[in-house]
This record gives structure tokens, C-alpha cells and sequence, in this order.
């Protein structure tokens, strides 16, 4: 009777020895799941950051502020011209109208 009661005994606590192992390592894989999740994270937000430093290294460049200053606020060097081209593409436009067919609108670009 002594050996059936430690026999058992011997195989519920190993039960619960298994079962605590096992969740254990369920948890650690758990945990490197979300240790390589934040690893990718980390990953694409270091490439995002040297993408904006470079982007702003270049704004801070004499080269982005002098073509900003050209573009939007029409700055010239000393001794340059600028030269204004009309706009001849919005005059054809005008001459079309929204009751033109596909056919009327190429035989006008075609033929005028």
C-alpha cells in the first residue's frame, strides 16, 4: 500500500513539475515573440530616423535654401535675368468646351 501511495505521489508531483516547466516555456516563447516584434519595430523606426536626419541635413544645406529661395520666393543672383514664358496652354483650353466629344476634342488637337 506504501508503494502504490508514493507512486502516486512521485507522479503527481512530476505531473505538476511538467506542467509548470511547460508553462515556463510557453512564456519564454511568448516573450521572444515580442522581443523580435519589438526588435523589427525598432528596426524600421532607426531607418525612418537616418531617413529624416537626412532629409534634414539637406534642408540645413546651402544648396535646399538657395533653390527654396529661387522657387518660392523668385530671388535671382546678382547679374541673372528672369524670363517669364506665357502660359499658351490655358488659351487652349478655353476654346474647348464640356459639350465636345472625344472625337471633336482630338480633331480640334489634331487639325488646329
Amino acid at each position: 500500500m506504501k508503494q502504490k501511495l508514493l507512486a502516486i505521489l512521485i507522479v503527481v508531483i512530476g505531473s505538476y513539475f511538467i506542467l509548470s516547466i511547460s508553462r515556463q516555456i510557453y512564456r519564454l516563447y511568448k516573450t521572444q515573440d515580442l522581443v523580435t516584434n519589438a526588435q523589427n519595430k525598432l528596426d524600421i523606426l532607426k531607418s525612418e530616423q537616418q531617413a529624416l536626419k537626412e532629409q534634414l541635413d539637406y534642408q540645413k544645406s546651402n544648396e535646399f535654401i538657395e533653390k527654396e529661395a529661387r522657387n518660392k520666393l523668385g530671388l535671382v543672383k546678382p547679374n541673372e535675368a528672369i524670363v517669364v514664358l506665357p502660359n499658351d496652354k490655358s488659351e487652349d483650353k478655353s476654346n474647348l468646351t464640356s459639350s465636345d466629344s472625344n472625337f471633336g476634342l482630338w480633331w480640334q488637337a489634331v487639325f488646329n
